[in-house]
C-alpha cells in the first residue's frame, strides 16, 4: 500500500488556505499535515512535520513564499515545493526556479491541475502550469530569434580564399 503524500499549506489568506485544504482532504493519498500563514511558520512547520510536498503562495507579510523556499530547500532539499501565485510573472518563476522550486501554478488551477502538480513533482519531475511554460517558452523564443539566446558558433578566422574576397 502506498503511503499518503504529506501536504503543507502556506498562504497568508485564510480563504485560499481553507480552499486548498476543501479540495483536498478527500482526496485519497493525500494528508494534509498543516497550514502556515507565512514564510516563517512555514520554514518552521517544514522542519517540524517534514511535508512531502509544500503548496506556497509567493506573496506573503513578512518573509515571501520565494525567501521561505531557500531556506526550506537549504535545511530539506528533498522537500518537494510548489509556489502558487495569484500572478504568472516572468520575475517571480525566474527567482523561484533559483530558489529550488519544483512547480508554479496559478491560483486559477482546478483541481485537476493541483492534483497534477502533487503527483508529477513527488515523482522526482518539475510542474508548471500550461501559462508559465508559454511564458518561459515565449522569452526563450524571442531572445533566439533576436540573436540574444546562446552563442552560436562562429569561426574567428577566415580562410586566404574569404580574405581574398573581403
Amino acid at each position: 500500500m502506498n503511503q499518503s503524500i504529506k501536504v503543507l499549506i502556506a498562504d497568508d489568506h485564510g480563504l485560499m488556505r481553507q480552499g486548498l485544504i476543501s479540495m483536498l482532504q478527500e482526496e485519497k493519498g493525500i494528508e494534509i499535515i498543516g497550514t502556515a500563514e507565512s514564510g516563517e511558520s512555514a520554514v518552521n512547520l517544514a522542519n517540524e512535520k517534514s511535508p512531502d510536498v509544500i503548496l506556497m503562495d509567493i506573496v506573503m507579510k513578512g518573509m515571501t513564499g520565494i525567501e521561505a523556499t531557500r531556506w526550506i530547500k537549504e535545511q530539506n532539499p528533498k522537500i518537494k515545493i510548489i509556489l502558487i501565485s495569484s500572478e504568472v510573472s516572468k520575475d517571480f518563476i525566474t527567482t523561484g526556479i533559483k530558489s529550488g522550486i519544483d512547480g508554479y501554478l496559478p491560483k486559477d488551477a482546478d483541481k485537476e491541475m493541483l492534483l497534477t502538480g502533487i503527483q508529477t513533482v513527488m515523482r522526482g519531475e518539475r510542474y508548471f502550469s500550461p501559462e508559465v511554460t508559454t511564458l518561459i517558452f515565449q522569452d526563450f523564443y524571442l531572445k533566439e530569434k533576436d540573436g540574444k539566446g546562446l552563442p552560436s558558433k562562429k569561426t574567428t578566422e577566415l580562410t586566404k580564399r574569404e580574405e581574398e574576397v573581403l
